[in-house]
């Protein structure tokens, strides 16, 4: 090019959702955001059922990356627009995420994807020309996208390491992305350790009864009071329209807390309470009566919405689990915990704690970030040194596979009940 490109593009390819950032490559500044639903919902909640569609016929492989690509096009179109920043100023856009969006949004095949041993058909970085994956920007726009370990741990696992420092910590470090799919990192001075925990879309938002993503309008917290009524936290004020993963945590804690559901998940039936009504389906907590929500229908927690969430937390508690006995590192030896993803800077931890989700890591200090993701593609734009040692990483990380784990499900039996983890 002529001139040095000013701008470039950081994209977060979720499975829920899609986030772009404009950032000045000259500062590192973002002068631009969007945030959309992924369109590939349609095909399928989860990365295993998008995978199935995809797979299905030629036409439905189509129709999986091209809502991808024309999403981030679209969304990329839209920034610029909106900053009145010239299109042709963009020099590169880098493109993370697990796996299976990575894969399905470069028309990789999947098929090695969808059953076990669970293999990636492509691990090396990638760069090709913008247009050649439907970016609707300059020929000489390059998009990136950072090297895949193994698996489902793809490049947006990677950026997790460089936010959380885990890459070249000398500390005893936890951090972990929870979403869809949740990877976990594990550093001791011994090594590094990943997995990715099959968690399922209950956390963030989708699949519960009344649930929505983190956004506004989510209740975020739960507390029950003396007469049981729910007191709640709703992200930006104001009446909630639903209930997200940090709420849904919330409200299972609060109902340990009035020992309105035992260890085993299960809500009381028989408390005649006012806000605890059995229905045929199974009780529910309301949390907000119709009249008080902006969709006019009651927001509650099922019985059911339990369950999921259930199966939700023991993945990601047994995977922790597996990975620290894997760094032979205790839970009060660890010095660092970070936490980013759908939760962001919303969970409550003690809620978490009081869950069993996470050990309590009573000596740790701990950081809650919302889209670490995206941080860590908007720090390896102007970053050719960092890119260079993202590239190296994969040969670092001990990568643990769950599927058919026996030690994992040892554990992920374990984390079933809502107790705090002591080991």
């Amino acid at each position: 090019m002529a001139n040095s490109p000013r701008y470039g593009v950081s994209v977060d390819l979720g499975t829920s959702q899609i986030t772009m950032h404009l950032v000045d490559l000259s500062t590192g500044v973002v002068v631009g955001s969007r945030v959309i639903p992924n369109p590939q919902i349609e095909y399928g909640l989860d990365v295993i059922s998008r995978i199935v569609f995809h797979r299905s016929s030629e036409a439905n492989a189509h129709l999986v990356t091209d809502a991808a690509r024309n999403a981030v096009s679209t969304g990329i179109l839209e920034i610029v627009s909106q900053t009145n920043v010239d299109p042709n100023s963009i020099g590169l856009v880098i493109v993370v995420g697990n796996t299976v969006m990575h894969h399905l949004f470069y028309g990789l095949s999947t098929k090695s994807l969808q059953a076990p041993p669970f293999r990636a058909t492509g691990k090396e970085a990638i760069s090709v020309p913008a247009l050649d994956v439907g970016l609707q920007l300059g020929k000489d726009v390059i998009c990136y996208s950072p090297p895949i370990v193994e698996s489902f741990i793809g490049p947006d696992a990677l950026m997790l390491l460089i936010v959380s420092g885990a890459l070249d910590s000398d500390q005893n470090l936890v951090a972990i992305d929870v979403g869809t799919n949740t990877e976990i990192a594990v550093r001791s001075p011994r090594g590094l350790w990943m997995a990715s925990a099959a968690s399922g879309p209950a956390f963030e938002g989708m699949s519960l009864a009344c649930g929505i993503p983190g956004e506004i309008g989510a209740i975020a917290g739960v507390e029950l009071g003396a007469t049981h009524e729910p007191r709640i936290t709703v992200i930006g004020g104001g009446n909630p329209k639903g209930i997200c993963g940090s709420g849904a945590i919330s409200a299972m804690a609060s109902l340990r807390d009035m020992e309105l559901m035992n260890a085993k998940g299960s809500i009381r039936r028989d408390a005649a309470l006012e806000w605890l009504k059995i229905e045929p389906s199974g009780p529910r907590l309301v949390l907000a009566n119709a009249f008080r929500s902006v969709t006019k229908k009651s927001i509650f927690l099922s019985q059911s919405d339990v369950r999921m969430l259930q199966q939700s937390k023991a993945a990601i508690a047994g995977a922790m689990r597996l990975l620290l006995r894997k760094a032979k590192c205790s839970p009060p030896e660890v010095n660092q915990f970070f936490l980013t993803g759908v939760f962001g800077t919303a969970l409550n931890l003690e809620d978490a704690f009081k869950i069993g989700l996470f050990p309590r890591f009573e000596n740790a200090h701990f950081r809650q970030l919302e889209g670490g993701a995206i941080m860590g593609a908007d720090m390896i734009l102007k970053d050719l040194n960092l890119r260079s040692e993202i590239e190296k990483a994969p040969d670092r990380i001990s990568y643990i596979e769950l599927t058919d784990n026996l030690e994992f499900q040892e554990y992920y039996l374990k984390s079933q009940h809502f107790i705090p983890i002591s080991d």
